[in-house]
């Protein structure tokens, strides 16, 4: 099992904080593409985007994603505008971390970090619906799983090699 885990989904959904636990689990090399992107700028995202805009901020996550195809081994936990980026496949088992927008919109109201969660982000969300979906190789909804069964599922799709491959876990419960 050498294909990297890639995490996709809208801001807030619980992508670093699930990619840290599949790292540990996995035992593998976390990234994070906001985080990584940031050390290398010497500047938090949201100044990115005030300084640069949100052009030049794509331009530097195409750039990652070019980068981390050429790599193994890792979890990648990605931006929520990764989506927009063409072949993001390439980058490994691409799994899409679905959250509803009211349970989102209550993790990230008072969050400073976000720089586009304002008015216009139930709109951004809905656009992004559609391309989490055809880019994703297996979609979770993260309100409705624990994280063991979560990480389980990860491994047994990307143990039977099932890239490019749409399945949709969504049944199981919480207990």
């Amino acid at each position: 099992m050498n294909k990297n885990i890639v995490l996709i989904g809208f801001m807030g959904c619980g992508k670093s904080t699930i990619a840290r636990k599949l790292a540990k689990i996995f035992k593998r090399q976390l990234v994070d593409t906001d985080i990584l992107i940031e050390e290398r700028m010497q500047m938090s995202i949201k100044d990115i985007f005030a300084t640069y805009g949100e052009e030049y901020f794509r331009k530097l996550e195409c750039e990652l994603k070019d980068e981390l195809s050429l790599k193994n081994n890792l979890i990648i936990s990605c931006g929520g505008g990764f989506a927009n980026l063409e072949n993001i496949k390439t980058m490994g088992f691409v799994v899409y971390i679905y959250l509803p927008f009211f349970i989102i919109k209550k993790r990230v109201k008072n969050n400073g970090k976000r720089p586009l969660f304002d008015d216009k982000a139930k709109k951004l969300y809905n656009k992004r619906l559609a391309l989490y979906e055809k880019n994703a190789d297996i979609k979770i909804d993260n309100s409705k799983l624990k994280f063991k069964e979560f990480a389980k599922i990860c491994e047994f799709f990307l143990n039977l090699n099932l890239h490019n491959t749409k399945i949709s876990i969504d049944l199981l419960k919480n207990k």
